[in-house]
């Protein structure tokens, strides 16, 4: 028996995060897999054949999209557009029951055929003010429904799966734990061949930390530049701060205190970057830093280990899960720790090369392949039921 499947887009429109990147990878490789037949995606408003390729949109289109965007986070409109878009749809995927619809980013779409949904974790319940109050509105009104009418659901880390089971009260069964897993491209590379990118972002003659991720209170970034103000001053000369990601939202206290080290030539934000040039700067980092607060897995700590790099990581939610002991695991609510512990990854050579040496073996444990084959059982079990 060979699968039809149906995926939603719109995570995919740039710049993606991280839910984007797995929607993206996830779609990437199904469509090679023996027991896949057809893979069809819609947007806002269209059934589309094949992946869409957003790079490639006219300017109209990137405009819609604008649009679309601004018209979610209105409190005024977005509960009309959103009845509306979900009734259109309705009509649109209504020829499409034969297919299994797997919804990757949370909330299900109108669909009476079978239904998968992506939980990648419950951040709009435990952290409703780190998130954009029509964000959580929506998660408030959806979640009830995509609870009732999905078949079943997959959840990046055991972490999750017990807080679905435990607060949204989805039974055992109705949950599979699948790991992400973290692409070939992300791997150690001579110094010498990522030498023109780092030469792009004046980064050839000196070491920096890398954070990736979108600068948001989640992501606890303003505890960490806190925590590498107490660093002695010959460190801070010698390593600066790397971040990449997009700007995000609630941060105009982050954004101050990165205006301070950037006016000290000790933060620079790349903001969104193509993959080659993302690849290349995990490489060449002397220490990836992941203070988050909340994570449902924590793929860029597992992708800077699969890069050769040594991983300063939060020590609560899933990120344990990822990281393992291949990390240096910290408090990420308490500052001098967090300081002590980025110093002695930045100066203990020995505790460096132990952490390069088992954090890459520790990566080697999560794969793509296995994601796919694990996600294509799931998809077999429910269009069994």
């Amino acid at each position: 028996m060979t699968i039809k499947l149906l995926y939603n887009s719109m995570s995919m429109i740039p710049p993606i995060s991280g839910i984007g990147r797995y929607t993206t990878i996830l779609s990437n490789n199904i469509v090679k897999h023996s027991a896949i037949d057809t893979v069809k995606y819609f947007d806002y408003k269209n059934i589309l054949d094949q992946k869409p390729e957003f790079s490639s949109s006219s300017t109209k289109e990137k405009s819609i999209i604008g649009l679309v965007r601004k018209i979610a986070n209105s409190s005024l409109i977005a509960p009309l557009a959103t009845s509306y878009l979900h009734y259109q749809l309705s009509k649109k995927l209504t020829s499409l029951d034969s297919f299994l619809y797997h919804e990757t980013n949370y909330i299900l779409m109108p669909f009476n055929g079978k239904t998968i949904s992506s939980i990648h974790d419950l951040s709009y319940i435990h952290y409703r003010d780190l998130h954009p109050k029509q964000r959580v509105k929506y998660f408030d009104k959806e979640m009830p429904k995509t609870i009732e009418r999905a078949d079943h659901f997959i959840t990046d880390s055991q972490f999750i799966k017990n807080e679905i089971i435990e607060i949204l009260g989805v039974a055992d069964k109705r949950v599979t734990v699948i790991p992400l897993g973290v692409t070939e491209q992300f791997k150690p590379r001579n110094r010498n061949k990522i030498l023109p990118i780092l030469d792009k972002y004046n980064l050839n003659e000196k070491n920096y930390i890398l954070l990736v991720g979108s600068i948001e209170p989640r992501k606890n970034i303003k505890h960490f530049l806190e925590a590498y103000t107490h660093l002695p001053e010959s460190l801070k000369k010698h390593f600066k701060i790397i971040h990449i990601g997009p700007s995000g939202w609630l941060n105009t206290e982050i954004h101050k205190k990165i205006q301070q080290l950037e006016n000290k030539g000790q933060f620079k934000a790349l903001g969104y970057l193509p993959e080659n040039e993302l690849v290349a700067l995990y490489s060449g980092a002397y220490v990836f830093a992941f203070p988050s607060i909340y994570e449902g897995f924590g793929l860029p700590p597992l992708e800077a280990m699969a890069s050769g790099v040594p991983v300063l990581a939060s020590n609560i939610s899933s990120i344990p899960e990822v990281v393992g002991d291949c990390g240096v695991l910290t408090d990420p609510f308490d500052i001098d720790k967090m300081s002590f512990d980025l110093e002695r990854i930045l100066t203990d050579n020995q505790l460096r090369s132990l952490l390069i040496k088992t954090g890459l073996k520790q990566a080697k444990q999560f794969s793509w392949d296995n994601c796919v084959n694990k996600t294509v059982e799931v998809y077999k079990q429910v269009r069994a039921l």
